[in-house]
């Protein structure tokens, strides 16, 4: 009887203390939560940022390309032939409407273009989104600006 007393003893030790391990991994986890969030907020939020870096260099340089076997006529001007080129190559981009930049001069996106007998430079600015502001590292929406440069063809 005595034998059957200490293995029901022995039996008891260990399960109180895989509750009281799980309670701890349950602090530990409450604990790290708040920032495995933040990392992976974080890790989207960058995310957003390169494809719309990657993106506007891809349309300053669709734009360069398309203006540069423009000729200048006194309807169509360089920096009106590149904003339709860039504004189709950015629809992919998040936050980008665009019902909200039907022109190339408004605060989230710009778009100049210069045309001579040599070159052909187009310069695209857009204002990305962010998805939380947190101040000192991700303070807001990124400002990007590229520019692409090609040789001026003749028709």
């Amino acid at each position: 009887m005595s034998s059957e007393k200490t293995f029901a003893m022995q039996a008891s030790g260990p399960v109180k203390k895989r509750e009281r391990l799980r309670g701890q991994a349950l602090v530990e986890l409450a604990i790290l939560a708040p920032w495995i969030f933040f990392l992976f907020i974080s890790v989207v939020d960058t995310g957003f940022c390169l494809v719309a870096l990657i993106g506007v260099q891809n349309a300053a340089r669709a734009a360069a390309l398309y203006t540069s076997s423009l000729s200048v006529t006194a309807n169509t001007t360089p920096a009106s032939a590149a904003c339709g080129v860039v504004r189709n190559e950015l629809q992919a981009l998040p936050g980008y409407s665009s019902s909200s930049n039907t022109n190339c001069s408004s605060a989230s996106l710009q778009v100049t273009a210069s045309q001579n007998t040599a070159q052909t430079v187009v310069t695209v600015t857009y204002q990305t989104i962010s998805l939380i502001p947190v101040p000192g590292l991700f303070s807001g929406p990124y400002t990007i600006t590229r520019s692409a440069t090609f040789p001026t063809r003749s028709n």
